[in-house]
């Protein structure tokens, strides 16, 4: 009591402090003290879910801050409040493990912590939830705070066969920059369960990212795409690593022909057809197979769509020049703003436009000149 006291002292609005404070207060049998502090804590912050639920108010908070608070509780020794606030959760969350998988994992982890460390009674009830956690779904699952470290450490020596505890730790890890750890941990995870295809692919990553590998990340990422064949999203990632090794556009192409139902689920690899299509001298079947769909703007995208509009009509244009029919060549295209480019969902901004219907070059360099002085 004298220390948090002291603490307040130091800063009387400190929320943490204060909830301890009524804690200790009820601890020690005054009620009274407790209830009139809590009222004064919540004046300061009703939206604070600690005091609200020490003043034994429903919670309705979202699972990782029901989280933060059994951490709070484990923090100051309170492991026994820890235990029964995740308790509640739990049994809440079972029932919709489907929909809310992460809940699962992270709940019973934090419990089977909090329970080894109050009493080596429950080793046995740890064990269970550790394993009920190990078969959990794995989506949306992040482990983020420094306790979690210790949680996953203590699941991978209660249950060292299970495979999920070393990935989520891998993730953490790669998350703080400790790569090598990370990358160790997932071919843990991946020698315990092959099957998995999001550990090949953070293999991957891994191996061409961090240890410049990039004959193991692609072996990482074939991998991958063989245990899941209908992820869109491992197609469109291996296509890159593709790229980036230099893999012939030829065969690229080739392989996500072979997928146009996975092509056309993502933005991304649609893209990257009509350059392949584009690179390897097919810019009018790149023009008609984006005809049909209507791409939305993405972060790190900018620009892609429109570009390959571009180089699809370049290419058609020295197409008609080698045949020689100038005409054609000098015939514009309908500008992106106007045609939305078949579909983009980009265009550019109105500025004054080069048109190619000028009636011949001289007119068509006046219109370059006309543009310029525009800006």
């Amino acid at each position: 009591m004298n220390h948090l006291n002291r603490s307040l002292r130091s800063d009387s609005d400190n929320l943490r402090a204060r909830n301890l404070k009524a804690i200790v207060l009820s601890k020690l049998q005054r009620p009274e003290e407790s209830r009139v502090l809590l009222r004064e804590t919540l004046a300061l912050d009703p939206l604070d879910w600690w005091a609200r639920h020490l003043r034994g108010d429903e919670l309705s908070c979202d699972t990782q801050t029901l989280l933060d608070l059994a951490l709070d509780f484990a923090r100051a020794g309170f492991y026994a409040e820890a235990i029964k606030l995740l308790g509640k959760r739990a049994s809440v969350a079972s029932g919709r493990a489907a929909n809310e998988p992460q809940h699962n994992l992270s709940l019973h982890m934090q419990q089977k912590d909090a329970q080894n460390r109050g009493a080596n009674r429950h080793a046995r009830l740890a064990l269970d939830h550790y394993r009920r956690a190990a078969a959990a779904p794995p989506d949306y699952c992040f482990p983020s705070r420094l306790e979690e470290i210790a949680i996953l450490e203590t699941a991978m020596a209660a249950n060292p066969r299970a495979a999920r505890a070393p990935y989520y730790l891998g993730h953490l890890f790669y998350d703080r920059r400790r790569h090598e750890d990370a990358i160790k941990l997932w071919e843990r995870s991946a020698k315990l369960d092959p099957k998995f295809s999001i550990v090949w692919r953070n293999l991957g990553i891994g191996y061409f990212n961090i240890r410049r590998k990039p004959r193991k990340a692609r072996t990482a990422y074939d991998r991958a795409f063989r245990t899941k064949p209908a992820d869109a999203r491992l197609l469109c990632e291996r296509d890159q690593l593709w790229k980036r090794v230099g893999e012939a556009p030829v065969r690229r192409l080739r392989e996500l022909e072979k997928r146009l139902g996975l092509v056309r689920q993502r933005d991304d690899p649609s893209v990257e057809l009509r350059a392949l299509h584009n690179q390897t001298g097919q810019p009018a079947k790149a023009l008609t197979l984006v005809s049909s769909r209507h791409l939305q703007p993405w972060e790190g995208g900018e620009g892609g769509p429109l570009g390959q509009w571009v180089r699809s009509h370049l290419a058609l244009g020295r197409l008609a020049l080698s045949g020689r029919a100038p005409s054609s060549a000098l015939r514009a295209p309908s500008p992106p703003a106007e045609e939305r480019a078949g579909g983009e969902g980009e265009g550019w901004l109105p500025h004054r436009r080069v048109s190619g219907r000028c009636q011949g070059p001289r007119a068509f360099r006046g219109g370059i000149d006309r543009a310029a002085q525009s800006r």
